[in-house]
C-alpha cells in the first residue's frame, strides 16, 4: 500500500511539472502540493485527507492573500507577518488541518511575484487533488469512517491559545529575523513554517516532534537534492521526479514521513540561481525548529500536559 502511495504521489506532481512546462504555467507545480500528496496519498498521520472540501478551499484563500499583499505593500517583512497571520485566521474560521495553507500565503513574498496565475494554478492544484480524494472514498475500504472530518475540525478549533500556538508564533518571528539578517527574503523557507505550525500544534501525534537530529538532516538532504537536480537538469520534468524519488527515499532511510521536505526540495525550481545558500538556510531554519521543539518538549507541552 505504501509504495502504492508513494507512486501515485510522484506520478501527480510528475504529471503537474509536465502540464506547466507544456503550458508555460510554473505555478502549476506549486511546492506545497507534493506535501499534500504525500499526506493524502499515504495518509502518514496528516488530517488533510479528511476534509476535501477545506483541502481545496484554504490553501486558495492563503494564495490570494499572498498576490495581494504583493501587490498593496512593499515591505517583505511586515507583508510576511501578515500574510502568516491571516492565514491562521482562515485556518481557524474554516477549521481547517489544512496547514501547508501557510505557505501558500507566503510563497507570493518570496518570490515577489503577484501574478493571478499563483492563486488559480494552487487552486487548479488542490482542487484536483481533492477530486482524487472523493473518487478515492468510492473504492470499498476506502472511505473515511463517519464523523472523522468532523472530530478533526473539532480538535483544529482547540488548538488556538495553547502554549503551542505560542511557540509556533515564537519560532516564525526567529525564522523571519534569521532571513532578514541572512540574506533578506530568499532566505525565508515557507515549507519549514509549516513543519513547525504542525510540530507545535499538535505536538503528541507529530512524527517529527521528537527527532530533532533526524528534523535537520531531512531538511537539508532534501533540499541538495532539489538544488542539484535544477542546476543538473534543469527545472523541469526530470528535476521534479529525481527530487521527488530522493525525498521520499530519504524518508525511508530515516524511517521519518516530512511532507514538507518535499515542498523544500521543490522549492529550488522557483529561483534563479539556486545554490548552495539554499540548503544553508533550510539547515538554519530547521536548527531554529528543532532547538525550540526541544524547549517546548521541556518547558511547554508537559506543563499543558500535566495540568
Amino acid at each position: 500500500m505504501r509504495f502504492w502511495g508513494e507512486g501515485a504521489t510522484i506520478l501527480l506532481i510528475g504529471a503537474m511539472a509536465l502540464l506547466a512546462h507544456q503550458t508555460g504555467i510554473a505555478f502549476l507545480i506549486f511546492p506545497e502540493l507534493a506535501a499534500l500528496a504525500y499526506g493524502v496519498f499515504l495518509q502518514t498521520g496528516e488530517r488533510w485527507a479528511e476534509v476535501p472540501g477545506r483541502l481545496f478551499l484554504t490553501p486558495f484563500l492563503s494564495a490570494v492573500i499572498g498576490v495581494l499583499l504583493v501587490r498593496t505593500l512593499g515591505g517583505w517583512l511586515v507583508s510576511s507577518f501578515l500574510s502568516v497571520g491571516l492565514s491562521l485566521v482562515i485556518i481557524r474560521l474554516l477549521r481547517s488541518p489544512v496547514s501547508p495553507a501557510i505557505s501558500a500565503g507566503l510563497l507570493p513574498l518570496v518570490l515577489k511575484d503577484g501574478n493571478w496565475q499563483y492563486p488559480l494554478s494552487v487552486g487548479a492544484g488542490t482542487g484536483l487533488l481533492a477530486l482524487l480524494l472523493l473518487l478515492r472514498w468510492t473504492v470499498p475500504g476506502e472511505r473515511l469512517l463517519e464523523g472523522a472530518g468532523v472530530a478533526v475540525i473539532r480538535e483544529e478549533a482547540s488548538l488556538w491559545g495553547s502554549a503551542g500556538f505560542f511557540f509556533f508564533l515564537g519560532f516564525f518571528g526567529l525564522f523571519l529575523a534569521f532571513s532578514a539578517l541572512a540574506g533578506g527574503r530568499m532566505m525565508l523557507v515557507p515549507p519549514l513554517v509549516v513543519a513547525g505550525y504542525e510540530l507545535f500544534s499538535r505536538f503528541r501525534e507529530c512524527p517529527w516532534a521528537n527527532r530533532p537530529i533526524a528534523l535537520v538532516t531531512c531538511c537539508v538532504l532534501v533540499a541538495s537534492v532539489g538544488v542539484v537536480g535544477c542546476n543538473t537538469l534543469g527545472k523541469g520534468v526530470l528535476a521534479v521526479a529525481l527530487t521527488m524519488a530522493s525525498g521520499i527515499a530519504v524518508f525511508r532511510g530515516l524511517g521519518l514521513a516530512l511532507p514538507p521536505a518535499l515542498a523544500i526540495g521543490l522549492l529550488p525550481l522557483y529561483l534563479d540561481s539556486p545554490g548552495w545558500r539554499y540548503p544553508a538556510a533550510v539547515g538554519a531554519g530547521a536548527g531554529i525548529l528543532s532547538l525550540l521543539s526541544l524547549l517546548y518538549r521541556r518547558y511547554g507541552y508537559w506543563g499543558e500536559a500535566s495540568r
